[in-house]
């Protein structure tokens, strides 16, 4: 009888490799299939909804929708940086940060935008 361990290298060459690769990010996310999901909430007493669309566990689009037209634009000039960021909360919740610290933005609109990030990073 010969005993055989699947996770020594010596009787399966490359399943070290193997097995790192099918660890990766790249692997586990980067294969997904096209999907768009939609988030709900109200901010500041103005219901928002946010639809996200990924692909191969990248973000491909975000359509915001809200009555407030101000709060519209603010919030889709917000996440236009997000194009091509992974689909995962730290990601999106630090390039929605560098945005929001990188914009000219008042006091109200900075409290908004904090408010969303919050929430959004906490959805995703």
């Amino acid at each position: 009888m010969v005993d055989i361990d699947p996770s020594k290298e010596d009787q399966f060459p490359g399943i070290s490799a193997m097995k790192e690769e099918l660890q990766e990010w790249k692997w586990i996310y980067g294969k997904t299939p096209r999907f768009s999901v939609t988030f709900s909430t109200t901010l500041s007493s103005k219901h928002i909804s946010v639809e996200v669309t990924s692909f191969h566990g990248l973000v491909e689009n975000i359509d915001i929708q809200s009555e407030d037209k101000e709060m519209y634009s603010l919030l889709t000039h917000l996440v236009d940086g997000l194009k091509g960021v992974k689909f995962d909360a730290g990601d999106i919740k630090t390039a929605l940060t560098a945005c929001v610290n990188s914009a000219s933005l008042t006091a109200l609109d900075r409290q908004l935008c904090d408010q969303f990030i919050q929430w959004f990073g906490s959805v995703i």
